[in-house]
């Protein structure tokens, strides 16, 4: 199964490249406002 995803990689190159978007996606917290919620630091201060 290695071999056909090495295949699949190179033919799709959607997939590397999604893996570097998200990466800097996930950094902005534009495209992922999951990770800052996690922390809810509002949950603590309203208690």
């Amino acid at each position: 199964m290695a071999k056909h995803v090495d295949v699949e990689d190179l033919m799709t190159d959607d997939k590397p490249r999604r893996s570097e978007r998200y990466k800097p996606n996930s950094r902005s917290g534009k495209h992922k406002p999951s990770l800052p919620r996690p922390p809810k630091p509002r949950a603590p201060v309203k208690r």
